[in-house]
Parts: C-alpha cells; sequence; structure tokens
C-alpha cells in the first residue's frame, strides 16, 4: 500500500496540486450552490441520470447509452435555461467582486441592528406593514425597481417616518447596506413558490423573491397579523419575537462581515469546513480517476541527435548518426501536454580531440518533463570521428537531379552569392573543389523559379539563393 502510494506521490507534478486545487474549488462552489439552490431536486434528477448512463457504459447497454449521448446537447440547453438566474448570479459576482469589496468594508457595528429591532418590534405592536433589505454580497440593482435615493443614517425616526402609513412610500422597500439607508419606496420581484408563501401576502411574496435571487435578508411585517417574519435564501421563516429577529441579524451580520479575531488561515479551514474537505476528496478521486487512472504507457520517438561544444577546429565525420530512437514513459495524459517530438539527445564533444571517439548516450541527458521517464536510448552510444578543418573559398555549384517537364528545358541557373566560405578537413583541401547545394528536382519545375537552397557543408553564408529559368523547347528544324 505505501508502495504504491508513494509510487503516486511521485508522479505528482506542482501543476497537479495546482490543478487539485482549481477542481476543488470549482466543486465547493458547486456544493454550496447545491445547498442554496432553490431547484436542487432538478439537480438531484440529473445525478440520477448520470448514475444511469454510467451504469449503461459499464454493462454495454448500448442503445441506451446512445440514447443518452444524443440527448446531452438538449440536456444542457436546458440546464441553462433551468438555471439561468443563478449562473447570471454568480457570474454577476465574480464581474462586480462584491465578495471582495464587501469583505474589505469595515464592520458598522450592532448599532444599527438594535434600532432595526426596536423598529421593528414596534411596527408590528402597531401592526404597520414594513419590508425591510438588508443587503448581503450579491448586487440588489438588477432586481430592484423604482425608489427614491437617500443614502441617509440609519436612525429611529428616519424608519418610522418612511413606514408611517400615511406616508407615500410606506408600502414600498427600504434599502439597508451596513449602517446606511440607501433608498426607500422600492419594488421587489415576486416570488411563485405558493409552498412556501401558503396564505401569505404581497409583502410576503415580494420578500421572498428576492431572497431567492440574492444572499440578501429581507424582515417582513406583517399589517393583518402583526407578525414579523424574515426572508433568506429562499426560505420564509416565521419568528416568534423580536429577540429571535436580534439572532437571525447577528447571524448575517457574522457571514456578512467575518470576525476579524480569526486569522485568514483560521477561517480558511474552519468556515464551511466539511465541504471543503469533501470538496478536496472529490477533486483528488478525480485526479486518481482521470489523469494517474489513465495509466502508465511507452512510447517511442526518433529523435535528431545534437552535437555539443566541439573544440574550435573541429568538424564532425558528416557519416555520424543523426538520429536515435527513444522509449518514453509515464502517464497517458502527460504526453498530451507535452510534444515529444521537439525533444533532442544531446552529445556532449567538449575537450575531445582529432580523432575517432565512441561515446555513450546517457538516457538522463535527454531532459524531459518530471512526469515522463526515458526508459532507453538506442543506439547506446555512436562513434564519431573529428577532424581538424580549415576554411576556404570555394565556388558555389547548383546540383539538379531528373530533367524538366516534356516540352521545357532550362534556360538558365544563376545563384547568389557565387561564392562561400566552406570549412573543410585539411585532407579534403586537394578534393574539395565546389561547395554543392542541396539536389533540385527540375521534373517539379514548369516555370521560372526562385528557391533558397541549403550547403552540403558547413559554410558561411549557409543558404544561397538560386534561380532556375525554364522555358519551352525549341521545335525540331525541317
Amino acid at each position: 500500500m505505501w508502495l504504491q502510494l508513494w509510487n503516486v506521490l511521485r508522479l505528482v507534478r506542482i501543476a497537479d496540486i495546482v490543478d487539485i486545487a482549481f477542481v476543488a474549488l470549482f466543486i465547493y462552489a458547486l456544493l454550496t450552490w447545491f445547498k442554496r439552490a432553490a431547484s436542487r431536486r432538478i439537480v438531484i434528477g440529473i445525478l440520477l441520470l448520470g448514475v444511469v448512463y454510467a451504469a449503461a457504459r459499464a454493462f454495454d447497454l448500448y442503445m441506451t447509452a446512445q440514447l443518452f449521448q444524443a440527448a446531452f446537447a438538449v440536456l444542457l440547453i436546458a440546464l441553462v435555461v433551468v438555471f439561468q438566474e443563478d449562473l447570471r448570479r454568480i457570474f454577476e459576482r465574480i464581474a462586480t467582486l462584491g465578495t471582495l469589496r464587501n469583505r474589505m468594508t469595515p464592520d458598522p457595528g450592532t448599532r444599527h441592528l438594535d434600532v432595526l429591532v426596536e423598529v421593528v418590534a414596534e411596527l408590528a405592536t402597531e401592526r404597520n406593514g414594513a419590508l425591510i433589505v438588508l443587503r448581503g454580497l450579491d448586487p440588489l440593482d438588477r432586481h430592484i425597481e423604482g425608489g427614491v435615493v437617500i443614502d441617509g443614517q440609519l436612525s429611529k425616526p428616519l424608519l418610522e417616518s418612511i413606514f408611517d402609513p400615511h406616508s407615500p412610500g410606506h408600502d414600498g422597500a427600504v434599502i439597508v447596506e451596513n449602517d446606511r439607508l440607501r433608498r426607500f419606496g422600492v419594488h421587489l420581484p415576486l416570488s411563485h413558490n405558493q409552498r412556501e408563501l401558503g396564505q401569505r401576502g404581497t409583502r410576503h411574496s415580494a420578500a421572498l423573491g428576492l431572497s431567492e435571487r440574492t444572499d440578501a435578508l429581507v424582515i417582513i411585517v406583517s399589517e393583518e397579523r402583526g407578525a414579523i417574519s424574515v426572508a433568506q435564501q429562499g426560505k420564509l421563516t416565521e419568528l416568534p419575537s423580536a429577540s429571535q429577529l436580534q439572532q437571525s441579524l447577528d447571524r448575517f451580520r457574522r457571514s456578512t462581515f467575518p470576525q476579524p479575531t480569526r486569522s485568514m488561515v483560521e477561517r480558511l479551514v474552519r468556515e464551511n469546513a466539511p465541504f471543503k474537505a469533501l470538496s478536496l476528496v472529490l477533486a483528488c478521486s478525480a485526479w486518481l480517476l482521470i489523469v494517474y487512472g489513465s495509466g502508465t504507457v511507452q512510447k517511442k520517438e526518433t529523435l535528431d541527435i545534437e552535437y555539443r561544444n566541439a573544440t574550435p577546429g573541429l568538424v564532425i565525420d558528416e557519416n555520424a548518426p543523426r538520429q536515435a530512437v527513444v522509449t518514453f514513459s509515464g502517464l497517458e495524459h502527460a504526453f498530451n501536454l507535452f510534444d515529444i517530438r521537439t525533444l533532442k539527445v544531446p552529445i556532449d564533444l567538449a575537450s575531445l580531440p582529432d580523432g575517432v571517439h565512441t561515446l555513450a548516450i546517457d538516457p538522463k541527458d535527454v531532459r524531459v518533463p518530471a512526469n515522463i521517464m526515458v526508459e532507453q536510448v538506442n543506439p547506446k552510444s555512436v562513434t564519431v570521428q573529428l577532424r581538424s578543418s580549415a576554411t576556404v573559398s570555394l565556388p558555389v555549384k547548383v546540383l539538379t537531379i531528373n530533367r524538366p517537364p516534356p516540352g521545357l528545358q532550362v534556360a538558365k541557373i544563376s545563384v547568389t552569392p557565387e561564392s562561400a566560405r566552406v570549412r573543410i578537413w585539411k585532407g579534403q583541401a586537394d578534393t574539395v573543389n565546389f561547395a554543392f547545394t542541396d539536389p533540385i528536382d527540375l521534373s517539379t519545375l514548369n516555370e521560372t523559379k526562385t528557391m533558397r537552397q541549403s550547403l552540403m557543408l558547413p559554410a558561411e553564408p549557409s543558404h544561397v539563393t538560386v534561380t532556375v529559368e525554364i522555358e519551352p523547347t525549341s521545335p525540331p528544324k525541317p
């Protein structure tokens, strides 16, 4: 068991740790959303369909699996339609950085909460209807309509004047943000959840509607019964007393303004600890199944040999091996993330004198990512001949093969530059008279063409410009 665990840990890279962290964060966001979402029954149904599809694949139920695959695109569109409000809320939170902004806002304390409790208790006693919205982390502008901007310090006289039955704005809601009253006479979106609403009226429907769309807490005072209720996270709760309201407001304040007495690390570990632990376990399990579970594979690739650090004045025999077959092993996903064909097999020629040398190829010299291993290199050694070189100036000669297509002939071949400084072995000085280009296949030329050709020997410049002029053949004389 410990050996298996060590084999797994040995293949974990920093990139894998970051990958697991991002997936865990995504799963945590889904779990917290699932906890709050009103459509969780639909989610459970989707999960059950996923289990059925997995079982169909596992037991080779071909027709069932094909049916699920065909319906996948339709299901994806349906999910977007069903959860469009939740998705908009998530993206809106990210775009506005509402969480960060509110957490950086200083805690206004509890004085304004005491004012709210006192005013709500009096309104309930007098049976004056009221609707008070306490903003959380989500922005509200998209969900509310109308109202009058006031942006005043929250106080008992201000609230009593707004919810006076003779006040023109008493039927609307007030928006409270921290210890400020931002707006009054506001219209909220109505909820259609009759199961939660029961026989309650429009105020409760408006409060529930906003709580379904945002993380705000809404206080409702019933005009008919004088009852106090709160709407939060799509739930309506009737409170038996003002002290229960005080407790609800304290919990809401702690969630909006985390206590500074606890360090960031402590909050990171303790807040929603079960969900965070479950998210990490699921992310690690997904990594084991998808990444590590894909299995170790072997691949062979023919790579170029790169000779390095030759002693100045020495050249390598053109017959020296130029390629080697390398066998790699690693997880299948590692090969998908990295193109092994870009690698080279390095051979160090430093300090080697003139002569013939047999050099071993060390697999460790092939630089690969940490999650890929080099099993072997074939050949295991190469024989290289190094010779003293001399640089001479030689005329460039264009090498051609085959003939032009029927009816065409070569009129002229010109090259620029006409000579090059070529590095050759000293023993070749009397036998090498030209610097030849790579061969040009004349059978592929239908018209005059200018091209860039390499020189066969090491030279400066290493490329020349060749122009091959093609013309029609002359008709035979009668």
